[in-house]
């Protein structure tokens, strides 16, 4: 979309903007003609205007996502030129309310025709507030990514740091003993939430590993800026272990706070399973640390014809299926393994063949040359490289993603690490390496 193509569209009113983002809300993201919905509910507005106008929406979106700006600053009227920074934090100054000026994702700042292709009615605090809320979030983000898979090139993440794997946007940070918070950001899960930050905040999912504070440390934040933002409670899943304590947790931090912290926790032992949605579940294995924890296979289930049933039309399917006869069946593939801190002992652990064989495994790697010794990781509760090598034809993941690594090391030797890494291991392994 150019500049052109932007500004050769009329500007919006009050009315239209107002009924263009109730269409947003109105209109799921998966409706076969959501576009042409959207458009009817909005009066003089043509499809390629609405995407438009849902364009530079989106953008700032990814801004307050990403943790790049919290919330803009807004002027004390309509025309005047004081403003003041909102109650949450303040926004980067810019010529007006409701969009972002100054500099841009590529840290230049905004062209005139950047500005004047924002033109239009401008967003109160109140309404940017409300379009930050779970569902049109979700379908911002939702729609962003669907996007990018159509077009060649855009696989650059909304950040520009992230890693994209095996299908998979992963982003996040993990440095040991600092902060671990590893996102999925299209399955909208995160696993641990270190201090909080920005970006965890839109995941509806989190799962918890063990409670150690660079792992759990910034949970009461999270669901207090969901519900600042009137996003809808998000499902927390913790060890049994520690579901009483976090309760308690929650009941002295609503209690100082004087605030609802409305949440789903989900206490899960070993072996146990939930369903995030249909067709996502996820189950927790056990982890070998030095406090009590424990990692997370997520699950796709998907609905496949029986091989008995391939090859016929689609009306004797359908007679079929009318006939009451189950002609599909049930598949079940672990996509994501998440370890948390944890010694190697999982690795030989019997019950955690899913974990070796998932998808993407998620893998702790605190240490990673012979500064520190294999006997000092375990001691600790932790994983060294040498021993992920040497347990390299167990791991049958298509990638691995190692993580937490400790603070004494650079990200070149991180890198160096990784880059020496045996056939068996290099090509398929990623390392985390944001916040070094």
């Amino acid at each position: 979309m150019t500049v052109d193509e932007v500004d050769s569209s009329s500007e919006w009113s009050r009315e239209q903007d107002k009924a263009f983002k109730n269409a947003l809300a109105t209109h799921p993201e998966d409706d076969s003609d959501r576009w042409e919905k959207i458009a009817a509910d909005v009066p003089g507005k043509t499809i390629e205007e609405i995407k438009q106008h849902y364009e530079l929406l989106v953008e700032d979106i990814n801004q307050i996502e990403s943790g790049c700006v919290p919330l803009p600053s807004y002027n004390s009227s309509s025309e005047g030129s004081t403003s003041h920074a909102s109650d949450e934090g303040a926004g980067k100054k810019g010529s007006g309310p409701g969009h972002y000026s100054g500099e841009s994702n590529h840290g230049t700042k905004a062209s005139r025709s950047d500005q004047e292709r924002r033109k239009g009615i401008a967003w109160t605090e109140d309404e940017h507030r409300q379009i930050i809320n779970s569902k049109q979030l979700e379908r911002l983000e939702g729609w962003l990514k669907t996007a990018s898979s159509l077009e060649p090139g855009t696989e650059q993440s909304m950040t520009g740091k992230d890693l994209e794997i095996e299908g998979y946007t992963v982003g996040g940070l993990s440095i040991g003993g600092h902060e671990t918070c590893v996102i999925f950001p299209t399955l909208k899960v995160a696993f641990d939430i270190g201090r909080c930050p920005p970006r965890a905040v839109s995941q509806n999912f989190l799962l918890i590993t063990h409670a150690h504070m660079d792992h759990i440390g910034g949970l009461p934040m999270y669901v207090a800026t969901r519900g600042l933002y009137r996003m809808k409670p998000p499902t927390i899943i913790v060890p049994i272990s520690v579901k009483e304590d976090v309760e308690k947790l929650f009941e002295i931090h609503r209690k100082m706070d004087q605030s609802e912290l409305k949440h789903n926790l989900i206490g899960l032992d070993i072996g146990e399973e939930f369903y995030l949605r249909k067709d996502l579940k996820v189950k927790a294995f056990r982890t070998y640390h030095v406090i009590p924890s424990q990692g997370y296979i997520l699950y796709s289930e998907k609905q496949k014809l029986k091989p008995e049933y391939v090859g016929l039309s689609g009306n004797e399917i359908k007679n079929l299926k009318s006939s009451g006869v189950e002609i599909t069946y049930t598949l079940t593939e672990p996509e994501i393994a998440f370890t948390g801190d944890t010694m190697s002992d999982f690795i030989v652990d019997e019950n955690n063949t899913d974990v070796l064989r998932a998808r993407i495994l998620v893998l702790e790697c605190t240490f990673v040359n012979n500064s520190i010794t294999v006997e000092h990781a375990r001691d600790y509760g932790h994983t060294h490289l040498s021993e992920i090598i040497s347990y390299a034809e167990s791991l049958q993941n298509r990638a691995i993603l190692l993580i937490h690594f400790s603070a004494r090391y650079t990200v070149e030797e991180i890198q160096h690490a990784v880059s020496a890494l045996p056939p068996s291991l290099s090509g398929r392994t990623f390392a985390l390496t944001e916040g070094f």
